[in-house]
């Protein structure tokens, strides 16, 4: 048996080699009405059944067999693994077709075999074959929801590099187009070719802002609200920032599509948090995700003139908040009584967070007999 965990591969146990049987890819595929390859390659892509992002997979190529695994990575290169995409002219072109994709929806087209000596069927080009194969570099914005306390980046959320893994020095196409139908596909060398996120905030994108994937925080462009963000491969070097469009040889990214939320707010619940007669009571957790904070601090301001009263450090040995129902309590004890009369004073949580400083307004609760 060489199927498990909806992955193919010949296995060798015992000093017996088990191959790929159509058993092994019948599992597979959820296919059982075919006991043939070409009928179980044929229904496969009808049906969609057929993982078309994973490494290893029927392709159309002209050769019943490869001689060696060189061979067959040479094969798979000259043909993008099976895949071909659409190419643009200008990022204003590839950002209008990405945007109106869904979320998790590409516009790539899987090319299977279609019989005969142009594009046989081959049992072994399930060897490696892995169901559980999500696309090649999906980017965008990470984390999502964020906050004020979020460090966003652009960043690689696809599903990891293992063998079955597409990787974009596999997609080394040659050009040949003589096994496609619509002519406003072929096959690319986008080995080469450089990722880019193209992010807009809706309803009034404007032009796009371009930022290639790297752990730099994108935070300084980013506004409360909805964003949306388009993965494109680009044949040329693009500067990070604001553009109206680039011309070029433009590729949408699969899966491109995604939308991003960004809170101008620190990412902190306020839980009973109020103040009582000498002091003011603090019950803190984060949402969504874990917060790493180095201090607190406690502002206080006439409500009148907006002067500052004090400024109270306390959370001085550093922690983290965790996400509802995890629950953080302080106490803080002002120097001055005005700080406890909320009739007369405003409040504000300063918190920082590794060489970052956050501040937001808060209200508590009034109890003074507490």
């Amino acid at each position: 048996m060489s199927y498990a965990d909806g992955i193919i591969s010949i296995t060798t146990s015992g000093g017996v080699t088990y191959g790929v049987s159509i058993y092994d890819i019948q599992q597979a595929l959820n296919i059982s009405n075919y006991d043939d390859i070409g009928g179980l390659i044929t229904q496969g892509a009808q049906q969609e059944k057929i993982n078309m992002w994973t490494k290893y997979k029927p392709f159309a190529y002209t050769a019943w067999g490869f001689a060696n695994a060189t061979a067959l990575q040479n094969a798979l290169a000259s043909r993008n693994c099976g895949l071909v995409m659409r190419k643009y002219a200008s990022t204003s072109a590839a950002w209008t077709a990405g945007v109106a994709l869904a979320e998790g929806e590409t516009d790539w087209v899987y090319m299977p075999p279609t019989g005969g000596s142009v594009a046989p069927y081959r049992f072994l080009d399930f060897d490696g074959y892995d169901s559980n194969m999500g696309a090649p570099f999906r980017y965008g914005p990470t984390p999502n929801p964020a906050y004020k306390t979020s460090t966003v980046v652009i960043g690689d959320t696809g599903a990891g590099a293992n063998a079955s893994n597409i990787l974009q020095s596999d997609l080394a196409g040659n050009g040949d187009q003589t096994l496609i139908d619509n002519v406003t596909y072929a096959y690319y060398d986008v080995s080469e070719y450089h990722i880019y996120c193209m992010l807009t905030k809706r309803p009034n994108p404007g032009p796009a802002y371009l930022y290639a994937p790297s752990n730099n925080s994108i935070n300084s462009i980013l506004e409360d609200g909805t964003w949306d963000c388009v993965t494109i491969l680009s044949s040329v070097t693009i500067t990070e920032g604001r553009h109206s469009s680039v011309n070029g040889d433009i590729i949408l990214a699969p899966n491109c599509h995604s939308t991003f939320v960004y809170h101008n707010t620190l990412g902190i619940n306020y839980n009973n948090t109020r103040v009582e007669s000498l002091s003011i009571k603090f019950e803190l957790s984060s949402y969504p995700s874990s917060i790493s904070y180095t201090k607190f601090m406690l502002i206080t301001k006439y409500r009148s003139n907006n002067q500052t009263i004090e400024e109270k450090e306390f959370g001085t040995s550093g922690g983290t908040l965790h996400p509802t129902p995890d629950i953080s309590t302080f106490t803080v004890v002002p120097d001055y009584p005005a700080s406890t009369d909320p009739n007369t004073t405003k409040y504000f949580l300063r918190i920082y967070v590794g060489a970052s400083q956050y501040e937001e307004e808060f209200t508590p609760a009034y109890n003074p007999t507490e």
